[in-house]
């Protein structure tokens, strides 16, 4: 292009750009001339702790945010996705808190926004940033409105080069803007593309030459939808919901704006409204209501839908807690995720919790922590070790929350830090053996693999987890199989970048081999432990020992003559023994019961015992290891 060209090139996007800014009087105008036919999709750029709510489309990753099948204003789902392909610096948060009612932005979006600098801030400099948009029609044309603002005295003009099938600029002075936007009508590129790229305008007088971007609306000419559905996820049967607690209501939908949910407590004889919202969310929290019973269904109604499960789930007045606790490093805390909820401890929480609300997943994992940060509160560290205990997450912590179940996930730390294959063992029985005595089910991952260079650390990562599988056998999680190279490396499906953690498809992949392993079947039953029955006189109900060997002794009070049925329920349920004790008299009762020979060296059970008496009914259950050698 000649310079003449280019001049008047320059002109026409400038002409275009003041022309869209000009007032309040001129957006209310262009709105108003824009058909009711049209869609329109909002976008909000900034803080996760300060998402627009209703059909806004939020992005908060400012490196590589992203959003597959964006929902239009009316709540339905479009073809249009949206990828941050050239990064921005940051979320700033000090957009306008008062952004003109003319403008249909919240103060959610105008209050925070993406930053750019041309000039090293805080040892970072991104001259550009930029959102890519895709699966537009290259045959319609799209209106871009652009809105930032960042409360400032200076100057610092934005630049925004919207790219389609041709290329226009628009200018916005963000300097404490309330008031105006930035737009243009567009063409996509023949693969259905508009690119928007963002730098400091002309104008621009900021000493870093910031730049920024709040929020975003696309309006097009109306599609009709492609295909519609409503699926209800959950509950659909079987779910155990206490009372007071959050659950979450769950769907899949396309093409379908609001639904109404409902609930039944009485096998769908009547139904309960429970709200009104919006199909694109697929997920409503769920305060569960004090309406106990187990015939509970939801069902979802929209225009062109109904859908409810087939069986009922359960809401009960049951305040049981069974808490499952993790020890651990980077991994168990999240590291190489790219959002929190994608890491597997969280992935796993939302599993157990959601069908169950008695379990309660606690995280005590650290990032950079070995085997010696999680060891009891005042072990002397051997020479050369100069770790110190975490006393706030290591085992002796983990014991004060009674947990059901303890998962230990320390991936590579200690290879390393050099920590021998023998040190890292040892400590690991420590650890389980404390656990154990208290009757704590415990699960040891091993270690995962890591991109180290010297291969005497890949090595005590492999000793270490071939031990780790022969010593706890069922109670060993495997985090290294299908997950390593043969070298001992992090396979590529699998590795965040770094060598060293994984990626969201690694997280879910050890999550599931935990949910596998289905801890969350584990001594959690609606049974008072004998502490929480008798608070008063914790000598009224024994069972000894724990761990137990061939003989279990019972000691109990009772009232006069009746009976005691006691069962031993392994992991998954399945009864392992069971006896029925009679007493004829009053005061005092003692048992022995003389176990059976079991499987495995360690066997982790449950004992359930009711009482029957002529004061009535009494049920009680207590964690139980049996210690037995296989003949």
């Amino acid at each position: 292009m000649d310079s003449k060209s280019l001049n008047s090139a320059r002109e026409s996007s400038k002409f275009r750009s003041l022309f869209l800014i000009m007032s309040i009087g001129w957006i209310m105008i262009f709105s108003l001339s824009l058909s009711a036919q049209n869609d329109t999709v909002l976008i909000d750029f900034g803080s996760s702790s300060s998402v627009s709510s209703g059909t806004w489309n939020n992005v908060t990753s400012f490196t590589g945010g992203q959003i597959i099948g964006m929902v239009n204003s009316k709540g339905l789902n479009t073809q249009l996705n949206l990828q941050v392909n050239d990064a921005f610096t940051g979320v700033n948060t000090n957009g306008t808190q008062n952004p003109d009612p003319s403008l249909g932005i919240p103060v959610s979006a105008s209050g925070d926004n993406f930053f750019g600098n041309t000039v090293l801030f805080s040892g970072v400099t991104e001259p550009t940033g930029g959102v890519l948009i895709s699966g537009l029609n290259p045959f319609m044309a799209y209106t871009v409105i652009l809105f930032a603002s960042r409360v400032a005295t200076d100057n610092r003009q934005t630049q925004y080069v919207v790219s389609g099938n041709v290329s226009d600029t628009l200018l916005l002075d963000v300097s404490s803007n309330a008031n105006q936007v930035a737009g243009t009508t567009i063409t996509p590129s023949p693969t259905g593309e508009i690119q928007i790229t963002a730098s400091p305008g002309p104008a621009n007088n900021n000493t870093y030459g910031f730049f920024y971007l709040s929020a975003m609306k696309l309006v097009y000419t109306h599609e009709l939808p492609d295909t519609s559905y409503l699926d209800l996820v959950s509950p659909l049967g079987g779910e155990f919901w206490q009372v007071g607690k959050t659950a979450a209501i769950q769907w899949h939908s396309r093409n379908v704006s609001q639904l109404v949910i409902e609930y039944s407590t009485d096998g769908m004889v009547s139904w309960n409204i429970l709200d009104t919202v919006f199909a694109f969310q697929q997920s409503y929290p769920w305060l569960i209501p004090n309406s106990p019973s187990k015939q509970c269904f939801v069902r979802l109604k929209s225009a062109a839908f109904s859908v409810q499960p087939a069986f009922p789930f359960e809401i009960s007045s049951d305040t049981n807690t069974c808490r499952i606790v993790v020890l651990g490093s980077s991994t168990a805390a999240g590291a190489g995720a790219t959002f929190s909820d994608s890491a597997w401890v969280n992935l796993y929480r939302s599993h157990v919790t959601h069908h169950n609300t008695r379990y309660e997943v606690i995280n005590l994992a650290k990032g950079g922590y070995t085997t010696f940060h999680i060891l009891p509160t005042g072990t002397t560290m051997p020479p050369g070790v100069t770790v110190t205990v975490d006393t706030a997450r290591n085992i002796s912590k983990a014991m004060t929350y009674a947990p059901v179940a303890l998962i230990v996930n320390m991936p590579s730390n200690d290879a390393a830090s050099n920590f021998s294959a023998q040190m890292q063992l040892n400590n690991y029985r420590i650890i389980s053996d404390i656990a154990d005595a208290a009757g704590i089910s415990v699960w040891i991952c091993t270690p995962q693999p890591r991109n180290f260079s010297n291969p005497l650390q890949i090595q005590t990562q492999i000793d270490v987890r071939d031990s780790l599988l022969a010593i706890y056998q069922d109670h060993a999680i495997d985090f290294w199989t299908g997950m390593a190279t043969v070298s001992g490396y992090i396979k590529p499906e699998f590795d965040s970048g770094d060598g060293v953690h994984l990626n969201n498809r690694g997280h879910r992949e050890l999550c599931e081999r935990v949910i596998h392993k289905q801890l969350d079947t584990v001594f959690c039953a609606p049974y008072l432990f004998v502490n929480e029955l008798y608070p008063d006189y914790p000598d009224a109900f024994q069972v000894y020992p724990n761990p137990a060997g061939h003989k279990l002794w019972l000691e109990f009070e009772t009232q006069g003559h009746g009976e005691a049925a006691a069962k031993i329920y392994d992991l998954s349920g399945r009864v392992l023994e069971e006896r029925v004790f009679s007493f004829s008299n009053p005061g005092k009762q003692a048992f022995e019961w003389e176990l059976l020979s079991t499987d495995s060296e360690r066997q982790f059970c449950l004992l359930k015992v009711v009482v029957s008496d002529p004061m009535g009914t009494k049920s009680f259950a207590t964690r139980l290891i049996i210690y037995q050698k296989s003949h």
